[in-house]
């Protein structure tokens, strides 16, 4: 997807969203970094080579849009869903989770994980 597609998607989620509404595009086939740094350092006439390290701990190898359960509906536009609302979030836990997790209100790492297990229940702790 090109700068100037991905802006008009932005724009354009503008007009369809309501408010509130969480909106995921689909932005084509995804593209190996690897494959978009050999095609870099050959159009600039480098002759580098590539270290591949492999991944730290917390990284991914792919994002995923949705969590288990989740669902999305179409829109007008081929290239935005929409997120199914769930009425049965309870947004007052999630506003008093995020508050202790922004002012510090906990007393260790394991209880900070218990916190997010609550908001992210795919979270799965090193």
């Amino acid at each position: 997807m090109t700068i100037p597609e991905a802006a008009r998607l932005v724009i354009y989620s503008c007009y369809l969203g309501r408010g509130g509404e969480i909106l995921l595009f689909d932005m084509g086939k995804p593209v190996k970094i690897y494959n978009l740094a050999k095609k870099m350092i050959k159009i600039y006439g480098n002759n580098n080579n590539i270290d591949i390290r492999g991944l730290r701990p917390g990284e991914k190898l792919y994002e995923e849009l949705l969590c288990k359960g989740e669902n999305i509906i179409p829109t007008e536009n081929k290239k935005i869903m929409k997120l199914k609302h769930d009425k049965n979030i309870d947004y007052n836990l999630y506003f008093i989770i995020f508050s202790k997790i922004i002012n510090f209100e906990y007393s260790n790492n394991s209880e900070l994980k218990d916190l997010i297990k609550k908001i992210v229940p795919e979270y799965k702790p090193n």
